[in-house]
């Protein structure tokens, strides 16, 4: 082959690897842009079920964040936030994470079903 395939396969490869890595970059960001968001929504159910309950006050924390981005082109993806109270007991809410533009949305996958077992978790004493 001669140099100027060589060289131009060579700088093919290199915008490839660059746009890969900018792609990767952007995925990143989504992902920890939604971690974020739904570790602040979670701190205001923490917070609520405080206010709530005496026993959630001492025992509601969040226990962990998941957050599944999908592939590296995906621009949606899922989050589950998991609140530990006493007795090892556990409420589990699933987030839709979207981003359109720099901007990252998030909403409970099921909203009224969310709301329901904050609710019941809270009136249980987070037990």
């Amino acid at each position: 082959m001669s140099f100027i395939k060589k060289l131009g396969a060579f700088i093919a490869i290199l915008l490839a690897c660059g746009y890969l890595s900018g792609k990767w970059g952007m995925h990143s960001a989504f992902e920890r842009e939604g971690e974020k968001l739904v570790r602040q929504l979670g701190a205001k159910i923490v917070t609520s079920l405080g206010e709530f309950s005496p026993s959630c006050r001492a025992n509601a924390k969040i226990d962990s964040v998941l957050v599944d981005g999908g592939s590296i082109f995906s621009t949606k993806g899922d989050a589950t936030l998991f609140i530990s109270g006493k007795d090892d007991s556990a409420l589990t809410i699933r987030y839709r994470m979207e981003s359109s533009g720099d901007k990252v949305y998030v909403q409970p996958s099921d909203q009224e079903s969310a709301r329901r077992s904050v609710i019941q978790f809270g009136a249980k004493g987070c037990s």
